[in-house]
Protein backbone atom coordinates (compact mmCIF):
# COMPACT_ATOMS: atom_id res chain seq x y z
CA UNK A 1 0.00 0.00 0.00
CA UNK A 2 2.23 2.42 1.53
CA UNK A 3 4.69 1.92 -2.51
CA UNK A 4 1.24 3.25 -4.42
CA UNK A 5 0.88 6.60 -3.10
CA UNK A 6 0.13 9.39 -5.17
CA UNK A 7 2.73 11.92 -6.21
CA UNK A 8 0.34 15.01 -4.52
CA UNK A 9 0.70 12.93 -1.42
CA UNK A 10 4.25 13.10 -1.51
CA UNK A 11 4.14 16.61 -2.21
CA UNK A 12 1.78 17.35 0.48
CA UNK A 13 4.14 15.56 2.83
CA UNK A 14 7.51 17.15 2.13
CA UNK A 15 5.64 20.36 2.08
CA UNK A 16 3.77 20.29 5.10
CA UNK A 17 6.71 18.47 7.21
CA UNK A 18 10.00 20.12 5.63
CA UNK A 19 8.54 23.53 3.53
CA UNK A 20 10.11 21.34 1.01
CA UNK A 21 9.21 22.54 -2.58
CA UNK A 22 9.95 21.26 -6.11
CA UNK A 23 11.59 24.12 -7.44
CA UNK A 24 14.26 23.91 -4.09
CA UNK A 25 18.04 22.99 -4.74
CA UNK A 26 20.17 20.20 -2.43
CA UNK A 27 21.37 23.32 0.23
CA UNK A 28 18.08 24.77 0.27
CA UNK A 29 16.71 20.90 1.07
CA UNK A 30 19.47 20.61 3.75
CA UNK A 31 18.59 24.32 4.92
CA UNK A 32 14.86 23.09 6.09
CA UNK A 33 16.31 19.43 7.12
CA UNK A 34 18.52 21.29 9.93
CA UNK A 35 14.85 23.60 10.59
CA UNK A 36 12.99 20.45 10.80
CA UNK A 37 15.41 18.86 13.28
CA UNK A 38 15.50 22.11 15.82
CA UNK A 39 11.83 21.28 15.92
CA UNK A 40 12.54 17.65 17.29
CA UNK A 41 15.00 19.43 20.00
CA UNK A 42 14.13 23.24 20.79
CA UNK A 43 11.54 21.84 23.83
CA UNK A 44 15.14 21.07 25.51
CA UNK A 45 16.57 24.10 25.33
CA UNK A 46 16.61 26.61 27.90
CA UNK A 47 17.02 30.31 26.47
CA UNK A 48 18.94 32.76 28.59
CA UNK A 49 17.99 35.81 26.24
CA UNK A 50 14.08 35.89 25.18
CA UNK A 51 13.50 36.97 21.86
CA UNK A 52 16.85 35.38 20.53
CA UNK A 53 15.09 32.11 19.08
CA UNK A 54 14.95 32.77 15.73
CA UNK A 55 18.27 34.43 15.22
CA UNK A 56 20.31 31.57 17.47
CA UNK A 57 18.44 28.98 15.29
CA UNK A 58 19.11 30.37 11.59
CA UNK A 59 22.95 30.66 13.54
CA UNK A 60 23.19 27.25 14.18
CA UNK A 61 21.42 25.69 11.25
CA UNK A 62 24.11 27.54 9.24
CA UNK A 63 26.79 25.41 11.28
CA UNK A 64 24.86 22.43 10.91
CA UNK A 65 24.58 22.59 7.13
CA UNK A 66 28.63 23.28 6.68
CA UNK A 67 29.06 20.96 9.20
CA UNK A 68 26.51 17.83 7.24
CA UNK A 69 28.73 18.76 3.91
CA UNK A 70 32.19 18.14 5.77
CA UNK A 71 30.62 14.96 7.26
CA UNK A 72 29.53 13.54 3.58
CA UNK A 73 32.60 13.85 2.06
CA UNK A 74 34.42 12.11 4.98
CA UNK A 75 34.60 7.93 4.86
CA UNK A 76 34.32 5.18 7.03
CA UNK A 77 37.54 5.86 8.68
CA UNK A 78 37.40 9.67 9.77
CA UNK A 79 33.67 9.66 9.92
CA UNK A 80 34.05 9.80 13.47
CA UNK A 81 36.44 12.25 14.40
CA UNK A 82 34.76 14.72 11.99
CA UNK A 83 31.13 13.89 13.74
CA UNK A 84 32.93 14.99 17.06
CA UNK A 85 34.52 17.94 15.80
CA UNK A 86 31.13 18.67 13.82
CA UNK A 87 28.92 19.08 17.32
CA UNK A 88 31.89 20.85 19.33
CA UNK A 89 31.72 23.48 16.30
CA UNK A 90 27.62 23.73 16.95
CA UNK A 91 28.20 24.00 20.71
CA UNK A 92 30.84 26.85 20.12
CA UNK A 93 28.33 28.38 17.80
CA UNK A 94 25.83 28.09 20.76
CA UNK A 95 28.03 29.90 23.14
CA UNK A 96 28.65 33.08 20.96
CA UNK A 97 24.97 33.52 21.03
CA UNK A 98 25.38 32.63 25.55
CA UNK A 99 23.07 29.92 25.03
CA UNK A 100 23.61 26.67 26.63
CA UNK A 101 23.54 23.65 24.37
CA UNK A 102 24.63 19.87 26.04
CA UNK A 103 26.50 17.27 23.36
CA UNK A 104 23.54 15.60 23.66
CA UNK A 105 21.50 18.43 22.08
CA UNK A 106 24.09 19.05 19.35
CA UNK A 107 23.80 15.22 18.11
CA UNK A 108 20.40 15.81 18.21
CA UNK A 109 20.23 18.19 15.77
CA UNK A 110 22.79 17.13 13.59
CA UNK A 111 22.05 13.43 13.27
CA UNK A 112 18.47 14.53 12.98
CA UNK A 113 18.72 16.56 9.95
CA UNK A 114 21.31 13.93 8.31
CA UNK A 115 18.49 11.23 9.14
CA UNK A 116 15.82 13.52 7.55
CA UNK A 117 18.13 14.09 4.26
CA UNK A 118 18.92 9.84 4.40
CA UNK A 119 14.91 9.54 4.51
CA UNK A 120 14.24 12.09 1.44
CA UNK A 121 17.01 10.17 -1.05
CA UNK A 122 18.56 13.10 -2.41
CA UNK A 123 21.63 12.32 -1.37
CA UNK A 124 21.94 8.11 -1.63
CA UNK A 125 25.39 8.45 -3.83
CA UNK A 126 27.08 10.43 -0.60
CA UNK A 127 25.55 8.02 2.02
CA UNK A 128 25.89 4.78 0.13
CA UNK A 129 29.41 4.69 0.98
CA UNK A 130 29.39 5.82 5.20
CA UNK A 131 25.82 3.38 5.76
CA UNK A 132 27.43 1.35 8.32
CA UNK A 133 29.43 4.51 10.62
CA UNK A 134 26.47 6.63 10.06
CA UNK A 135 25.26 8.00 13.97
CA UNK A 136 21.91 7.19 14.95
CA UNK A 137 19.62 10.39 16.43
CA UNK A 138 19.49 9.55 20.25
CA UNK A 139 16.47 10.65 22.30
CA UNK A 140 14.46 8.71 25.10
CA UNK A 141 12.50 6.27 22.19
CA UNK A 142 16.14 5.06 20.97
CA UNK A 143 17.67 5.00 25.36
CA UNK A 144 14.51 2.74 25.78
CA UNK A 145 15.29 0.69 22.31
CA UNK A 146 18.94 -0.21 23.48
CA UNK A 147 18.47 -1.00 26.88
CA UNK A 148 15.61 -3.63 25.78
CA UNK A 149 19.18 -4.77 23.91
CA UNK A 150 20.73 -4.96 26.87
CA UNK A 151 23.21 -1.98 26.54
CA UNK A 152 23.44 0.19 29.09
CA UNK A 153 23.25 3.86 29.24
CA UNK A 154 25.03 6.87 30.69
CA UNK A 155 23.70 7.79 33.76
CA UNK A 156 24.40 10.95 36.24
CA UNK A 157 27.24 9.55 38.14
CA UNK A 158 29.01 9.75 35.20
CA UNK A 159 28.78 5.42 34.32
CA UNK A 160 26.82 3.47 32.99
CA UNK A 161 23.37 2.21 33.94
CA UNK A 162 19.79 0.87 33.03
CA UNK A 163 16.76 2.62 31.61
CA UNK A 164 15.16 3.69 34.50
CA UNK A 165 18.75 5.61 35.87
CA UNK A 166 19.68 7.30 33.36
CA UNK A 167 20.43 10.69 32.78
CA UNK A 168 17.93 12.88 29.83
CA UNK A 169 20.00 12.50 26.15
CA UNK A 170 19.53 16.09 26.27
CA UNK A 171 22.01 16.53 29.52
CA UNK A 172 24.87 14.57 27.93
CA UNK A 173 28.08 14.79 27.59
CA UNK A 174 30.69 14.51 24.78
CA UNK A 175 32.07 11.95 26.87
CA UNK A 176 28.25 10.59 27.99
CA UNK A 177 27.46 10.24 23.60
CA UNK A 178 30.99 8.61 23.36
CA UNK A 179 30.24 5.75 26.13
CA UNK A 180 26.87 5.15 24.31
CA UNK A 181 27.88 5.01 20.84
CA UNK A 182 30.47 2.42 21.92
CA UNK A 183 27.94 0.71 23.56
CA UNK A 184 25.54 0.25 20.72
CA UNK A 185 28.75 -0.56 18.13
CA UNK A 186 28.37 -4.22 16.56
CA UNK A 187 24.86 -4.41 18.10
CA UNK A 188 22.56 -2.78 15.98
CA UNK A 189 23.30 -3.91 12.35
CA UNK A 190 25.53 -2.91 9.76
CA UNK A 191 23.17 -0.12 8.63
CA UNK A 192 22.17 2.33 12.21
CA UNK A 193 19.67 4.27 9.84
CA UNK A 194 18.39 1.07 9.32
CA UNK A 195 17.95 0.03 12.69
CA UNK A 196 16.59 2.87 13.96
CA UNK A 197 13.30 3.68 12.36
CA UNK A 198 11.67 0.17 13.23
CA UNK A 199 13.27 0.45 16.78
CA UNK A 200 11.76 3.82 16.66
CA UNK A 201 8.42 3.05 15.92
CA UNK A 202 8.06 -0.01 17.91
CA UNK A 203 8.41 1.72 21.29
CA UNK A 204 6.59 4.81 20.08
CA UNK A 205 3.66 2.10 19.59
CA UNK A 206 4.32 0.86 22.56
CA UNK A 207 4.11 4.00 24.46
CA UNK A 208 0.83 4.88 22.83
CA UNK A 209 -0.67 1.44 23.77
CA UNK A 210 0.20 2.42 27.22
CA UNK A 211 -0.95 5.96 27.51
Amino acid sequence: MIEELKQPAIDFFLYSYFGIIEEDNEDVMIQKCAERAYLDLCRTLEYEEKGSHESFRDAVCGVVQEQVHVLLDSNINNFDEKHKSACKKIQETADKWKEKLYYGQAQKWLNMTMKYMWLLGAWDYKFKPLQSVVHIPVDRFIMQAVAELGIKLPDKEGGLSSYSKAKPWSKWGEQDYENFRKQIEGKIGDSPYEWEGPAWIKVAKERKEKA
